[in-house]
């Protein structure tokens, strides 16, 4: 299924209303937009504590 008419389901469940509110306005799927996040400075120092670790972990992460 690539498209669907909008609008909630009765198969979404009670909390649909609360939680659904952009899937139920939506018709197929979206493009994928990458997102670049921008560090603070204020946190640039912690940040680069971490990327040692993160670098080692990132070989082994699923794909």
């Amino acid at each position: 299924m690539l498209s669907w008419p909008s609008g909630l389901r009765e198969t979404d469940g009670v909390w649909a209303k609360h939680w659904y509110g952009e899937v139920a306005g939506s018709t197929g799927f979206a493009p994928y937009l990458e997102r670049r996040a921008e560090v603070p400075k204020r946190l640039h120092e912690i940040e680069a504590g971490c990327r040692a670790c993160y670098e080692a972990l990132y070989p082994h992460r699923l794909s």
